[in-house]
């Protein structure tokens, strides 16, 4: 019983989860070019798990491209291998559903691209076609996360699959319309902004006439004012020049009756 619990724990590194995804897509494209759907196939676990063990570097391969490949190749079984394309096909699933990469494991989020090319285009359940054998070869290993997994997300129908389509574009299309809202908003504040100081520059034009208006009056009563006193000056400059000063208080008074 203990050897079989070591066998359940499993840590997958992120090279191996990467290793996995490229020889599952690598898989589907040579069915593909076989006209051959690759999730209707009965022995596609068995032979990504083939593949898989192919390409796993050796410990010195690893060391020289600097990536983390710390099993053996016959330490991965079939029943780990479907749990953990299932598992990230369902996390690549919700976050397809939820229009966010982020939220959805770590998995997801580095890997998007790659899920995308495996799941995005048919967008079908992986657990169609299994082998009777695929999880009884393994039970002892994945029989309850399998189980799990098949609870958690059936194969679905035609039906379903359209409404996760039309749900997905559904959310990118509200994204782009809600982008085109922030710039809509945007080119109206900016408009609001420079209605804002075409006001008040006009505003400050007017203030400036008003003010030239207002000191051109000042400047002219005031030039008037001087002319008027510089006049009576050099009338009374006059008469005291040429009478003597009993003459001056009559001027006076003219002077004063003038202003």
């Amino acid at each position: 019983m203990a050897k079989g619990r070591m066998r359940d724990f499993f840590v997958w590194t992120d090279d191996e989860v990467e290793l996995l995804l490229r020889v599952t897509h690598d898989y589907k494209v040579a069915k593909a070019a076989e006209n051959v759907d690759w999730e209707s196939v009965q022995s596609k676990y068995g032979d990504i798990l083939d593949r898989y063990r192919e390409k796993y570097p050796s410990p010195k391969e690893a060391l020289a491209m600097g990536k983390e490949y710390p099993h053996r190749t016959h330490e991965l079984t079939k029943g780990q291998l479907i749990t953990k394309v299932k598992a990230i096909r369902n996390r690549y699933r919700q976050a397809m559903d939820t229009g966010r990469k982020r939220g959805h494991g770590r998995v997801v989020l580095i890997y998007f691209d790659l899920c995308e090319a495996i799941w995005g285009a048919t967008n079908v359940s992986i657990s169609e076609g299994v082998e009777t054998g695929d999880v009884a070869v393994d039970a002892a290993e994945s029989v309850d996360a399998a189980e799990s997994e098949d609870a958690a997300s059936e194969a679905p129908s035609a039906e379903v699959a359209t409404k996760r389509r039309l749900r997905r574009d559904a959310i990118q299309s509200g994204c782009k319309k809600s982008k085109q809202k922030r710039n809509l908003s945007m080119a109206a504040i900016a408009q609001e902004e420079l209605d804002i100081k075409r006001r008040l520059l006009q505003q400050l034009e007017a203030t400036d006439r008003e003010f030239l208006q207002t000191m051109g009056r000042w400047s002219s009563s005031w030039s008037s004012t001087m002319d008027r006193l510089n006049s009576n000056i050099e009338l009374l400059v006059k008469h005291i020049a040429g009478s003597d000063m009993t003459s001056v208080s009559p001027i006076l008074i003219k002077i004063e009756q003038h202003d």
